[in-house]
């Protein structure tokens, strides 16, 4: 989806993204106290770095920061639908197996489901960026490759989620690094104009 914003809906992009920021600083805290309470706890062991427990649901609170940035910037796409289907499923059980320790199995039909929600939709990796103007065309290798990377990611962030932190850094600097990509490519899930950046602002300034 290209991007054809003027400085002044750039502006308005930005605009957004603050109050994003500022909404999100307070939601970790919030879930810290919720999974306390719930008992969503991490005990200590000889292969973990911490002393004492340590509150999880930290993917909760990445989602939540999803659902504001998705309610803030209302992407127009026909997959958006496919998309919040698949992430309930993912943090559904991401919140069970932080309160009752699921087994993989489980885990591996759960994230099997949302996948295959996404895939459904239409959402594949069609083809690959080869170097020196290459291309790689999947066809129907798309589906399972789109299948595995989805599985793969979601598990890989869950195993590299011992260290506190870890996962939420590794994350970050992904997410940054593909937005990043996106904008100069001029490739965005989302496109601003000027009667939906005034209802947003009326909006926000009425919170």
């Amino acid at each position: 989806m290209k991007y054809e914003g003027t400085g002044r809906e750039w502006h308005n992009g930005l605009f957004d993204v603050r109050h994003l920021f500022s909404g999100v600083a307070g939601l970790t805290p919030i879930v810290r106290r919720l999974a306390i309470k719930i008992g969503a706890t991490d005990e200590p062991d000889e292969r973990k770095v911490h002393k004492t427990k340590m509150p999880r649901m930290g993917g909760l609170a990445i989602y939540l920061a999803f659902m504001l940035g998705m309610l803030i910037l209302r992407p127009a796409s026909s997959y958006t639908l496919p998309i919040l289907v698949g992430s309930v499923i993912i943090i559904i059980t991401g919140i069970l197996d932080d309160m009752y320790s699921l087994s993989a199995k489980i885990k591996i039909v759960a994230h099997f489901l949302a996948a295959i929600v996404i895939v459904a939709s239409g959402i594949n990796v069609s083809f690959i960026n080869l170097p020196f103007n290459g291309v790689l065309y999947l066809g129907w290798f798309s589906i399972p490759l789109t299948l595995l990377w989805i599985m793969g990611i979601t598990n890989a962030i869950n195993l590299i989620d011992g260290l506190d932190g870890l996962a939420a850094g590794v994350s970050s600097i992904v997410l940054l690094t593909i937005a990043g990509l996106a904008i100069t490519e001029g490739k965005h899930f989302c496109c601003y104009d000027e009667r939906r950046a005034s209802r947003q602002h009326a909006w926000l300034s009425s919170l």
